[in-house]
Protein backbone atom coordinates (compact mmCIF):
# COMPACT_ATOMS: atom_id res chain seq x y z
CA UNK A 1 0.00 0.00 0.00
CA UNK A 2 2.37 2.45 0.72
CA UNK A 3 4.31 1.69 -2.80
CA UNK A 4 1.23 2.47 -4.78
CA UNK A 5 1.05 5.46 -2.75
CA UNK A 6 4.59 7.00 -3.32
CA UNK A 7 4.12 5.95 -7.32
CA UNK A 8 0.86 7.69 -7.89
CA UNK A 9 2.07 11.16 -5.74
CA UNK A 10 5.16 11.00 -7.84
CA UNK A 11 2.90 10.03 -11.25
CA UNK A 12 0.67 12.89 -10.30
CA UNK A 13 3.44 15.10 -9.34
CA UNK A 14 5.16 14.79 -12.35
CA UNK A 15 1.66 15.32 -14.55
CA UNK A 16 1.20 18.44 -13.18
CA UNK A 17 3.73 20.46 -14.34
CA UNK A 18 2.68 19.18 -18.27
CA UNK A 19 -0.70 20.38 -17.24
CA UNK A 20 0.50 23.94 -16.02
CA UNK A 21 2.47 24.05 -19.54
CA UNK A 22 -0.47 23.27 -21.49
CA UNK A 23 -2.61 26.18 -19.75
CA UNK A 24 0.00 28.46 -20.16
CA UNK A 25 0.96 27.99 -23.60
CA UNK A 26 -2.56 29.51 -25.71
CA UNK A 27 -1.05 33.07 -23.30
CA UNK A 28 1.79 32.42 -24.24
CA UNK A 29 1.11 32.29 -27.75
CA UNK A 30 -0.91 35.15 -28.09
CA UNK A 31 1.64 37.60 -26.43
CA UNK A 32 3.78 36.62 -28.95
CA UNK A 33 1.49 37.20 -31.46
CA UNK A 34 0.34 40.40 -30.67
CA UNK A 35 3.92 41.64 -30.65
CA UNK A 36 4.57 40.36 -33.61
CA UNK A 37 1.60 42.59 -34.86
CA UNK A 38 2.36 45.53 -33.20
CA UNK A 39 6.13 45.38 -34.53
CA UNK A 40 4.96 44.63 -37.85
CA UNK A 41 2.42 48.00 -37.76
CA UNK A 42 4.96 50.10 -36.23
CA UNK A 43 7.25 49.20 -39.40
CA UNK A 44 4.76 49.80 -41.88
CA UNK A 45 4.33 53.27 -39.94
CA UNK A 46 7.84 53.99 -40.76
CA UNK A 47 7.98 52.55 -44.18
CA UNK A 48 4.72 55.14 -44.90
CA UNK A 49 6.27 57.86 -42.67
CA UNK A 50 8.77 57.26 -45.17
CA UNK A 51 6.71 56.97 -47.85
CA UNK A 52 4.92 60.19 -47.21
CA UNK A 53 8.13 62.04 -47.00
CA UNK A 54 9.63 60.88 -50.11
CA UNK A 55 6.80 61.81 -51.86
CA UNK A 56 6.66 65.30 -50.30
CA UNK A 57 10.46 65.99 -51.14
CA UNK A 58 9.43 64.83 -55.00
CA UNK A 59 6.82 66.99 -54.97
CA UNK A 60 8.68 69.99 -53.62
CA UNK A 61 11.49 69.18 -56.06
CA UNK A 62 9.22 69.16 -59.14
CA UNK A 63 7.65 72.30 -57.89
CA UNK A 64 10.92 73.78 -57.33
CA UNK A 65 11.54 72.88 -60.91
CA UNK A 66 8.55 74.62 -62.54
CA UNK A 67 9.27 77.75 -60.50
CA UNK A 68 6.02 77.26 -58.53
CA UNK A 69 5.91 77.33 -54.59
CA UNK A 70 5.93 73.85 -52.52
CA UNK A 71 1.98 72.43 -51.89
CA UNK A 72 3.30 72.55 -48.19
CA UNK A 73 3.42 75.90 -48.26
CA UNK A 74 0.43 76.87 -50.13
CA UNK A 75 -1.73 74.98 -47.45
CA UNK A 76 -1.28 77.59 -44.37
CA UNK A 77 -2.56 80.38 -46.79
CA UNK A 78 -5.30 78.65 -48.09
CA UNK A 79 -6.48 77.71 -44.40
CA UNK A 80 -6.15 81.06 -43.03
CA UNK A 81 -8.47 81.90 -46.63
CA UNK A 82 -11.05 79.33 -45.53
CA UNK A 83 -11.09 79.90 -41.97
CA UNK A 84 -11.96 83.69 -42.75
CA UNK A 85 -14.79 83.04 -45.23
CA UNK A 86 -16.01 80.79 -42.88
CA UNK A 87 -16.14 82.93 -39.78
CA UNK A 88 -17.77 86.03 -42.36
CA UNK A 89 -20.46 83.23 -42.72
CA UNK A 90 -21.29 82.30 -39.50
CA UNK A 91 -21.23 86.25 -39.21
CA UNK A 92 -23.41 86.91 -41.47
CA UNK A 93 -25.67 84.02 -40.79
CA UNK A 94 -26.13 85.19 -36.97
CA UNK A 95 -26.78 88.73 -38.62
CA UNK A 96 -29.92 86.89 -40.87
CA UNK A 97 -30.63 84.61 -38.14
CA UNK A 98 -31.15 87.59 -35.30
CA UNK A 99 -33.95 89.49 -38.10
CA UNK A 100 -35.89 85.90 -38.33
CA UNK A 101 -35.17 84.68 -34.71
CA UNK A 102 -36.59 86.65 -31.68
CA UNK A 103 -34.71 85.71 -29.13
CA UNK A 104 -34.37 87.54 -25.77
CA UNK A 105 -30.50 87.30 -25.36
CA UNK A 106 -29.36 87.01 -28.35
CA UNK A 107 -31.63 89.11 -30.53
CA UNK A 108 -30.93 92.26 -28.56
CA UNK A 109 -27.10 91.22 -28.87
CA UNK A 110 -27.40 90.84 -32.20
CA UNK A 111 -29.27 94.02 -32.54
CA UNK A 112 -27.01 95.91 -30.50
CA UNK A 113 -23.91 95.24 -32.51
CA UNK A 114 -25.77 96.17 -35.86
CA UNK A 115 -26.84 99.75 -34.51
CA UNK A 116 -22.73 99.90 -33.03
CA UNK A 117 -21.68 98.88 -36.59
CA UNK A 118 -24.24 100.88 -38.63
CA UNK A 119 -23.13 104.19 -36.39
CA UNK A 120 -19.86 103.32 -37.35
CA UNK A 121 -20.41 103.52 -40.66
CA UNK A 122 -22.36 106.62 -41.04
CA UNK A 123 -19.26 108.25 -39.44
CA UNK A 124 -16.97 107.24 -41.73
CA UNK A 125 -19.10 108.06 -44.76
CA UNK A 126 -20.28 111.32 -43.58
CA UNK A 127 -16.34 112.20 -42.32
CA UNK A 128 -18.17 113.55 -38.75
CA UNK A 129 -16.70 112.11 -35.62
CA UNK A 130 -20.05 112.98 -33.80
CA UNK A 131 -22.04 112.40 -36.58
CA UNK A 132 -24.28 110.42 -34.68
CA UNK A 133 -24.65 112.15 -31.51
CA UNK A 134 -28.12 113.66 -30.65
CA UNK A 135 -26.80 117.05 -29.78
CA UNK A 136 -28.17 119.06 -32.82
CA UNK A 137 -30.27 121.62 -32.41
CA UNK A 138 -33.15 121.19 -34.92
CA UNK A 139 -34.45 124.77 -34.10
CA UNK A 140 -32.21 125.78 -35.88
CA UNK A 141 -33.41 124.68 -39.30
CA UNK A 142 -36.15 127.25 -38.50
CA UNK A 143 -33.66 129.87 -39.28
CA UNK A 144 -33.24 129.37 -43.06
CA UNK A 145 -37.25 129.75 -43.62
CA UNK A 146 -37.36 133.14 -41.81
CA UNK A 147 -36.28 134.45 -44.96
CA UNK A 148 -38.75 132.16 -47.27
CA UNK A 149 -41.27 132.07 -45.80
CA UNK A 150 -43.46 135.36 -45.41
CA UNK A 151 -45.66 136.94 -42.88
CA UNK A 152 -45.51 134.11 -40.71
CA UNK A 153 -43.52 135.20 -37.86
CA UNK A 154 -45.51 133.34 -34.93
CA UNK A 155 -45.98 129.90 -36.78
CA UNK A 156 -42.46 129.97 -37.29
CA UNK A 157 -41.59 130.74 -33.55
CA UNK A 158 -43.82 127.89 -31.93
CA UNK A 159 -42.11 125.66 -34.59
CA UNK A 160 -39.05 126.24 -33.37
CA UNK A 161 -40.35 125.76 -29.91
CA UNK A 162 -41.28 122.30 -30.87
CA UNK A 163 -38.32 121.52 -32.82
CA UNK A 164 -36.17 122.16 -29.98
CA UNK A 165 -38.33 119.14 -28.13
CA UNK A 166 -35.39 116.44 -27.38
CA UNK A 167 -37.84 113.62 -27.05
CA UNK A 168 -40.91 111.93 -29.15
CA UNK A 169 -41.98 115.01 -31.16
CA UNK A 170 -45.43 115.47 -33.18
CA UNK A 171 -45.92 118.72 -35.12
CA UNK A 172 -48.89 119.72 -36.85
CA UNK A 173 -48.76 122.37 -39.45
CA UNK A 174 -52.01 123.61 -40.27
CA UNK A 175 -53.27 126.46 -42.89
CA UNK A 176 -54.91 126.93 -45.53
CA UNK A 177 -53.07 126.53 -48.98
CA UNK A 178 -50.01 128.95 -50.53
CA UNK A 179 -49.70 130.07 -46.68
CA UNK A 180 -46.21 128.30 -46.50
CA UNK A 181 -46.48 124.87 -45.04
CA UNK A 182 -45.23 122.50 -47.80
CA UNK A 183 -42.58 125.29 -47.95
CA UNK A 184 -41.47 124.90 -44.51
CA UNK A 185 -41.43 120.82 -44.00
CA UNK A 186 -39.19 121.15 -47.31
CA UNK A 187 -36.74 123.27 -45.89
CA UNK A 188 -36.90 120.69 -42.61
CA UNK A 189 -36.06 118.17 -44.93
CA UNK A 190 -33.13 120.19 -46.73
CA UNK A 191 -31.71 121.09 -43.90
CA UNK A 192 -32.25 118.02 -41.54
CA UNK A 193 -28.74 117.23 -39.72
CA UNK A 194 -29.06 113.68 -40.57
CA UNK A 195 -30.61 113.64 -44.37
CA UNK A 196 -31.11 110.16 -44.66
CA UNK A 197 -33.01 109.38 -41.35
CA UNK A 198 -35.57 111.89 -43.30
CA UNK A 199 -38.68 109.81 -44.67
CA UNK A 200 -41.95 111.66 -46.56
CA UNK A 201 -45.44 110.26 -46.90
CA UNK A 202 -48.01 111.48 -49.40
CA UNK A 203 -51.38 110.62 -47.14
CA UNK A 204 -53.36 110.43 -50.22
CA UNK A 205 -51.35 107.21 -50.89
CA UNK A 206 -53.69 104.77 -50.10
CA UNK A 207 -50.80 102.31 -48.61
CA UNK A 208 -50.01 106.04 -46.29
CA UNK A 209 -50.80 104.01 -43.10
CA UNK A 210 -48.65 100.66 -43.75
CA UNK A 211 -46.18 102.73 -44.73
CA UNK A 212 -45.64 104.49 -41.78
CA UNK A 213 -45.57 101.43 -39.59
CA UNK A 214 -42.72 100.07 -41.83
CA UNK A 215 -40.92 102.97 -41.18
CA UNK A 216 -41.51 103.23 -37.45
CA UNK A 217 -40.00 99.91 -37.58
CA UNK A 218 -36.92 100.78 -39.24
CA UNK A 219 -35.89 104.08 -37.43
CA UNK A 220 -32.45 104.48 -37.77
CA UNK A 221 -30.19 104.61 -34.27
CA UNK A 222 -27.80 107.18 -35.18
CA UNK A 223 -28.86 110.60 -34.69
CA UNK A 224 -32.63 111.04 -34.89
CA UNK A 225 -35.39 110.66 -37.58
CA UNK A 226 -37.97 112.76 -39.00
CA UNK A 227 -40.80 111.79 -40.74
CA UNK A 228 -42.68 114.29 -43.22
CA UNK A 229 -46.76 113.57 -43.68
CA UNK A 230 -48.24 115.82 -46.56
CA UNK A 231 -51.72 116.23 -47.95
CA UNK A 232 -53.47 115.78 -44.79
CA UNK A 233 -57.25 117.31 -44.66
CA UNK A 234 -59.19 117.79 -41.53
CA UNK A 235 -61.16 114.57 -42.67
CA UNK A 236 -57.76 112.56 -41.69
CA UNK A 237 -57.13 114.23 -38.53
CA UNK A 238 -58.95 110.98 -36.60
CA UNK A 239 -55.59 109.26 -37.84
CA UNK A 240 -53.48 111.61 -36.55
CA UNK A 241 -53.87 110.34 -32.57
CA UNK A 242 -53.40 106.44 -33.65
CA UNK A 243 -50.54 107.33 -35.28
CA UNK A 244 -49.33 109.14 -32.18
CA UNK A 245 -49.93 106.29 -30.06
CA UNK A 246 -48.06 104.39 -32.20
CA UNK A 247 -45.02 105.63 -31.89
CA UNK A 248 -45.83 106.00 -28.05
CA UNK A 249 -46.18 102.64 -27.29
CA UNK A 250 -43.36 101.40 -29.80
CA UNK A 251 -40.62 99.91 -27.72
CA UNK A 252 -37.31 101.02 -29.80
CA UNK A 253 -38.72 104.69 -30.02
CA UNK A 254 -37.77 107.08 -26.47
CA UNK A 255 -40.64 108.50 -25.07
CA UNK A 256 -40.54 111.85 -22.45
CA UNK A 257 -37.22 111.71 -21.47
CA UNK A 258 -33.89 112.16 -23.16
CA UNK A 259 -30.42 110.87 -22.91
CA UNK A 260 -31.70 107.11 -23.66
CA UNK A 261 -28.40 106.01 -26.12
CA UNK A 262 -29.90 102.59 -26.82
CA UNK A 263 -33.88 104.39 -27.93
CA UNK A 264 -34.32 106.32 -30.85
CA UNK A 265 -35.49 109.47 -31.48
CA UNK A 266 -38.23 110.53 -34.10
CA UNK A 267 -39.93 113.85 -35.04
CA UNK A 268 -43.31 113.71 -36.97
CA UNK A 269 -44.54 116.54 -38.67
CA UNK A 270 -48.19 116.40 -40.18
CA UNK A 271 -49.06 119.02 -43.01
CA UNK A 272 -52.93 119.87 -43.16
CA UNK A 273 -54.27 122.06 -45.82
CA UNK A 274 -57.33 123.55 -44.99
CA UNK A 275 -60.09 124.08 -47.85
CA UNK A 276 -60.53 127.67 -47.80
CA UNK A 277 -63.14 127.40 -50.52
CA UNK A 278 -65.81 126.05 -48.13
CA UNK A 279 -68.23 128.38 -46.89
CA UNK A 280 -67.19 130.66 -43.93
CA UNK A 281 -68.94 128.30 -41.20
CA UNK A 282 -67.75 125.23 -42.92
CA UNK A 283 -64.02 126.60 -42.66
CA UNK A 284 -64.40 127.95 -38.79
CA UNK A 285 -65.84 124.65 -38.35
CA UNK A 286 -62.83 122.38 -39.80
CA UNK A 287 -60.45 124.63 -38.16
CA UNK A 288 -61.90 124.32 -34.54
CA UNK A 289 -61.73 120.10 -35.32
CA UNK A 290 -57.88 120.56 -35.81
CA UNK A 291 -57.64 122.55 -32.71
CA UNK A 292 -58.59 119.63 -30.39
CA UNK A 293 -56.04 117.70 -31.37
CA UNK A 294 -53.82 116.44 -27.88
CA UNK A 295 -50.30 115.20 -27.76
CA UNK A 296 -49.28 117.38 -30.77
CA UNK A 297 -47.89 121.10 -31.29
CA UNK A 298 -49.70 122.98 -33.19
CA UNK A 299 -48.78 125.42 -35.81
CA UNK A 300 -51.57 127.14 -37.41
CA UNK A 301 -50.27 129.51 -40.04
CA UNK A 302 -51.91 132.81 -41.08
CA UNK A 303 -54.25 133.41 -43.98
CA UNK A 304 -52.95 134.83 -47.07
CA UNK A 305 -53.80 138.88 -47.23
CA UNK A 306 -53.09 141.34 -49.77
CA UNK A 307 -50.26 142.89 -48.67
CA UNK A 308 -48.58 139.27 -47.59
CA UNK A 309 -49.74 138.19 -51.25
CA UNK A 310 -47.77 141.95 -52.46
CA UNK A 311 -44.38 140.57 -50.40
CA UNK A 312 -44.90 137.47 -52.20
CA UNK A 313 -44.72 138.95 -55.54
CA UNK A 314 -41.80 141.32 -55.14
CA UNK A 315 -39.80 138.20 -53.45
CA UNK A 316 -40.46 135.59 -56.07
CA UNK A 317 -39.58 138.63 -59.18
CA UNK A 318 -36.38 138.59 -57.17
CA UNK A 319 -35.97 135.05 -56.62
CA UNK A 320 -36.36 134.03 -60.65
CA UNK A 321 -34.07 137.57 -61.56
CA UNK A 322 -37.11 139.76 -63.09
CA UNK A 323 -38.38 143.20 -63.04
CA UNK A 324 -42.26 144.32 -62.74
CA UNK A 325 -43.71 147.44 -62.81
CA UNK A 326 -46.05 148.91 -60.23
CA UNK A 327 -48.88 148.06 -62.34
CA UNK A 328 -47.83 144.97 -63.37
CA UNK A 329 -47.83 144.02 -59.44
CA UNK A 330 -51.40 144.80 -59.38
CA UNK A 331 -52.35 143.10 -62.60
CA UNK A 332 -51.11 140.31 -60.69
CA UNK A 333 -52.32 140.77 -57.48
CA UNK A 334 -55.95 140.79 -59.29
CA UNK A 335 -55.64 137.52 -61.24
CA UNK A 336 -54.72 135.50 -59.06
CA UNK A 337 -57.57 133.73 -56.28
CA UNK A 338 -55.08 134.59 -53.20
CA UNK A 339 -57.60 133.97 -50.86
CA UNK A 340 -58.14 129.81 -51.51
CA UNK A 341 -54.62 129.97 -53.17
CA UNK A 342 -52.25 131.66 -51.58
CA UNK A 343 -48.48 132.41 -52.84
CA UNK A 344 -48.52 129.29 -55.42
CA UNK A 345 -49.95 130.54 -58.81
CA UNK A 346 -47.58 133.39 -58.23
CA UNK A 347 -44.37 132.11 -59.53
CA UNK A 348 -46.10 131.51 -63.16
CA UNK A 349 -48.13 135.45 -62.95
CA UNK A 350 -44.42 136.63 -62.09
CA UNK A 351 -42.74 134.77 -65.32
CA UNK A 352 -45.77 136.01 -67.10
CA UNK A 353 -45.28 139.64 -66.61
CA UNK A 354 -42.18 139.88 -65.62
CA UNK A 355 -38.97 141.29 -67.75
CA UNK A 356 -35.30 139.64 -67.08
CA UNK A 357 -33.18 141.37 -65.37
CA UNK A 358 -30.14 141.13 -67.66
CA UNK A 359 -32.70 142.19 -70.75
CA UNK A 360 -33.11 145.86 -69.02
CA UNK A 361 -31.76 148.15 -70.91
Amino acid sequence: MTTTTVATNEKSKTKAPKKRAANDSPKVWRSIQAMQRNFAHRRLRRLGAATKENRRADRAQRAAARGQMPNNQERPNRGILVWSMLWLLIASGGLVLGGLVDLSGAADTISDFIDSYTNQYNVIVQERPGYCERHARLGAMVDHAWDQVLNQPDALERLELALDNTTFNAIALIGSSGVGKSHTARLLREKFPWPENVKTVAWEDTNALALITSILSHLKLCGRNLILIDNMTPKDIRYIPYINGLIRTHPEIANGTANKPNKKYVTIVYIISLNRMLPDEEFEAQKLAVQKLINTHLINYNAMERPQVEDCIRRTARVEGMELTRDQVVDIIYSIDYINAGCKPVRAKVLMYGTPTNQKP
